[in-house]
């Protein structure tokens, strides 16, 4: 996938996902290296591991990483907005909708 000139595969995902706090470079292998390609909740966790990439701290980042981040941080937005209508049942009906919309559904 390209976003604003950046391929977001899995070596990138693997760069980035490690700086999260809770992640190691072993979790993340195994997020994304399954052996177990069906495997639903590993997909899940995958996605709320890219969807916690908008916590990252930018501050010591290159331009060329920021570039990286800022394209990553916009699927990482897409998959909150996406599994918070699954997660959150503290969301008012007009929350709900802001996120559906937002996942473009």
């Amino acid at each position: 996938m390209a976003i604003n000139d950046v391929i977001v595969n899995r070596l990138i995902l693997k760069e980035y996902l490690v700086l999260l706090p809770n992640q190691t470079r072993e979790s993340v292998r195994k997020l994304l290296n399954p052996a177990d390609p069906q495997d639903v909740p590993r997909a899940i966790k995958l996605i709320c591991a890219v969807a916690d990439l908008c916590t990252l701290n930018t501050s010591t980042f290159n331009p060329s990483q920021m570039k990286t981040i800022a394209a990553l941080q916009l699927i990482s937005t897409l998959f909150h907005a996406m599994i918070e209508l699954f997660v959150n049942l503290n969301l008012s009906l007009f929350e709900q909708m802001c996120a559906k919309i937002s996942t473009g559904d």
